[in-house]
């Protein structure tokens, strides 16, 4: 690795537990002279094996454990990027490992992931694969997807599968919302190719891939072939922009601030100056975005003051407190007791972000629970409230069963209507006719129109029978 590069690898190995075949996957992964390896189905089980495991890779490693037959992610980790390595995130299943790397132009997460098989299950775990990655952070993210993209171009087969796309409307939204691009295919927009062969060559799929910032343009991604394994490696070479630092995060106001006395008179004071600039802007909502702005700088101002003015308070009341007066012990003591407070709801806050993982609300916002959805009243035609799921139910069934009703007819009305239709035929069809039809037959068109057939051929006019008399029609 140099300063402006960043190799890596990711290769499901099928179970490495045999130290025989475990060496050589290592050797495999030492010879292609990358900086990171992502392992999918690794089989690491325990603490014993990470340290074992890690003296033959000579360097770093971080794994979520599986179980002896299943499962197990690690990353492995070069030697000289050891030192970089920050905070580490795993699931408790074996499929999601992430480290955080301080390198020298920025901040980099590299998340090694290994998808459920199942369908339902897999759609669940990349709803959930976002909790992992901080919001701000740039990422690269590889591994096993057991899933494809484009069901023609990164899969073949004799038989289609209606499961072979399930959890890329997940992953999509994940992968759009941090700007990630498919390295290979960007590369190679057209071209058919898989990452693991089915051993009897009835299936291939693209499962093994790499997702990288679109702002790392000069990235180069490359499938190799295994032979210790039934997956190919996937190698990424980075070129790193000369910054990527993470981006600042969310501003949030200290409401305690608007309590405070002072702070409101200089509120006031500020915001009549801001009215009497509304004249020089287009509109009110050009003025409003302008003042909003205005609006932050001036809390920031004001909570940089004033955290100037309570360290010097603290510094004089630690002075006076030396020499024991209980009443400046007390003021200490009420100051210390609010700074402890201000802690606790950083931590909360903080606490709520990393741990409660609330992420998943924002990549699907068109989900909402049951009890969103449900209707907890309505009201009947006769003007009264009901809310229990009985009533509610019967009066939208009694509403929807009278919607498309047939009101009653009029027979004068009727007889108004039918009286000024011209039934001859016209001049084309009198001789094919022989004479005018009656009204029974016309009935019996009607009637078949309504039922989706065709009307009764008029040569066999004679032999059709129809309703005697006038009969009503409903329109």
């Amino acid at each position: 690795m140099t300063p402006d590069t960043l190799s890596l690898v990711t290769l499901n190995v099928n179970g490495m537990r045999g130290t025989p075949k475990r060496r050589r996957i290592l050797q495999f992964c030492k010879l292609l002279q990358v900086d990171v390896v992502l392992l999918q189905e690794t089989h690491i089980s325990c603490e014993s094996d990470v340290h074992l495991w890690s003296l033959e890779w000579g360097g770093g490693l971080y794994a979520s454990f599986g179980s002896g037959a299943s499962c197990g992610t690690v990353i492995l980790v070069s030697p000289k990027l050891c030192h970089c390595v920050g905070k580490v995130e795993k699931d408790h299943e074996g499929r999601v490992v992430c480290i955080h790397l301080r390198l020298t132009r920025g901040e980099l997460v590299v998340c090694n992931v290994y998808a459920p098989n199942r369908p339902a299950c897999r759609k669940n775990f990349f709803t959930v694969l976002p909790s992992f990655v901080p919001g701000k952070a740039n990422c690269i993210l590889g591994g096993d997807f057991n899933c494809v993209p484009h069901s023609a171009l990164d899969r073949r087969s004799r038989k289609e599968s209606p499961n072979c796309t399930t959890g890329m409307i997940e992953l999509g939204l994940f992968v759009k919302h941090r700007d990630l691009v498919d390295v290979w295919r960007s590369q190679n927009p057209q071209v058919v190719t898989c990452t693991w062969h089915k051993p009897d060559g009835t299936v291939s799929s693209r499962l093994d891939r790499f997702y990288a910032p679109r702002k790392f343009p000069r990235s180069r991604c490359s499938i190799i072939s295994c032979p210790l394994s039934d997956h190919d490696a996937v190698v990424l070479r980075l070129q790193l922009p000369e910054s990527f630092h993470v981006e600042k995060g969310l501003w949030r106001l200290n409401t305690e601030i608007v309590k405070e006395q002072n702070f409101k008179e200089q509120f006031v004071e500020k915001y009549r100056g801001w009215q009497s600039l509304k004249p020089a802007f287009p509109n009110a909502l050009v003025w409003w975005d302008e003042v909003k702005s205005l609006i932050k700088q001036f809390a920031i101002r004001y909570c940089v003051e004033r955290a100037h003015q309570r360290r010097f308070k603290f510094h004089s009341l630690c002075n006076r407190a030396r020499d024991g007066s209980s009443s400046d012990l007390h003021a200490l003591g009420v100051f210390l007791d609010e700074k402890l407070h201000g802690a606790r709801v950083r931590a909360r806050i903080q606490f709520v972000e990393a741990d409660e993982k609330p992420t998943i609300r924002f990549y699907r916002d068109d989900t909402k629970s049951v009890v969103d959805r449900r209707i907890r009243a309505v009201c009947h035609p006769g003007g009264v409230v009901v809310e229990s799921p009985q009533a509610v139910l019967g009066v939208f069934g009694s509403f929807f069963s009278n919607l498309y009703s047939r009101a009653a007819v009029s027979e004068d009305l009727q007889e108004d209507l039918l009286s000024g239709i011209d039934k001859a035929p016209p001049e084309s069809k009198k001789y094919s006719l022989g004479s005018n039809p009656s009204v029974g037959e016309l009935w019996t068109a009607v009637a078949a129109m309504k039922k989706g057939k065709s009307p009764v051929p008029m040569a066999s006019r004679q032999s059709s029978i129809g309703p005697s008399g006038r009969s009503s029609v409903g329109t």
